[in-house]
């Protein structure tokens, strides 16, 4: 049974740690290849943070700093004192504040779909989107569902793959209006991490779709222009959902990655 707060960590394989930080919303299925790919020469660990799946959310305010600092208890707890990192859309986020605050020697941060702040707009329409979530009782409403998927996928690949679309409307089960309001205005008030990333140790990959509408790619061009040991991939024809729309394709550059 989950204390109320704790994280659930799901953990596969043998070898130097690897933690994946998923996105909000999204579901640790997400990470389903990449794990696959990884597992036979690499331990890896994947929380569901808080508000997801087995996770309970959290209450109070420094919401991140929290989530972090539980993040940093449970792998101590197992004994991981160091891992590549590998954070999708706020999940980069917090790589990267792990990477640059953390008690954690994190060897290697990969991001895909990532960020270090956010523009003013980003920000506002977080918290528009905040609001109208406090009004949402649950998620049932296709209404809502499909627009979100779609807003994940570049519209070639959401046309030729509806089952894509309904894995992606899926991660919206994995947690609830309440929460994820609660965290979009969390994340619309976020650190800008820009002026501590020249003092990032870890080298970074960032990876971003071209057609990346949810974190464009203009935040990770910024991030690798402010990190001294970093390399930025774009991929074509591609929006937010890497390891849906670019497979095979982005396992393997992830593979590179974390096994140079």
């Amino acid at each position: 049974m989950q204390t109320p707060e704790s994280l659930f960590i799901h953990e596969v394989g043998h070898g130097p740690a690897v933690v994946l930080l998923h996105g909000s919303p999204s579901s640790v299925a997400f990470f389903e290849p990449l794990v696959t790919a990884l597992q036979s020469h690499r331990r890896v660990l994947i929380p569901e943070l808080p508000g997801y799946g087995q996770s309970p959310p959290l209450a109070g305010p420094r919401l991140f700093e929290r989530t972090q600092e539980l993040l940093e208890e449970a792998l101590r707890a197992r004994g991981v004192t160091q891992a590549a990192v590998v954070g999708f859309s706020l999940g980069s986020w917090r790589a990267l504040r792990l990477a640059l605050t953390g008690r954690l020697e994190v060897t290697q941060v990969v991001t895909l779909g990532g960020f270090a702040a956010l523009a003013p707009e980003h920000r506002d329409a977080l918290r528009a989107t905040a609001d109208m979530l406090q009004r949402m009782p649950d998620f049932t409403d296709p209404a809502f569902r499909r627009p979100v998927a779609l807003n994940f996928m570049a519209p070639a690949f959401a046309s030729a793959h509806p089952e894509a679309v309904s894995e992606v409307e899926a991660w919206l089960d994995s947690t609830t209006p309440a929460w994820l309001s609660i965290e979009a205005l969390s994340t619309a008030n976020v650190e800008d991490l820009h002026p501590r990333l020249g003092s990032l140790r870890a080298p970074l990959t960032a990876r971003v779709g071209e057609l990346d509408r949810s974190t464009p790619p203009a935040y990770s061009e910024r991030m690798v222009a402010a990190a001294p040991h970093a390399v930025l991939q774009r991929v074509p024809g591609c929006a937010h959902a890497l390891l849906l729309e670019d497979r095979e394709g982005t396992v393997a550059a992830l593979r590179a990655a974390l096994d140079a």
